[in-house]
């Protein structure tokens, strides 16, 4: 009768905890580099990385960040931007 329980459980505790990771991480994508008027970079990594989810997993994402820089006179200038999974997909087009 035990080896029957061990299976279901293992399914529940897959169903119950699977969006625990996309809920509570943080996922940073580094350093993205404006050129010229772009409004925003284009961030293959990110891109990619958005479209490969599932919609359950993009619902779920709690925190999206990168880290956008660009020239600033004689300098540079950056800018933390975060945002959760539907920000990024829709910011990106995915």
């Amino acid at each position: 009768m035990d080896r029957v329980v061990l299976p279901f459980a293992c399914r529940q505790l897959h169903h119950e905890t699977s969006l625990l990771l996309y809920q509570l991480a943080t996922f940073d994508f580094g350093t993205a580099f404006l050129d010229h008027k772009d409004i925003f970079p284009e961030n293959r990594a990110m891109k990619a990385f958005l479209k490969a989810r599932t919609k359950a997993q993009l619902e779920n994402l709690g925190q999206v960040q990168v880290e956008v820089k660009w020239k600033q006179g004689y300098g540079m200038d950056s800018r933390m931007m975060t945002g959760d999974g539907a920000y990024w997909a829709a910011k990106l087009g995915c």
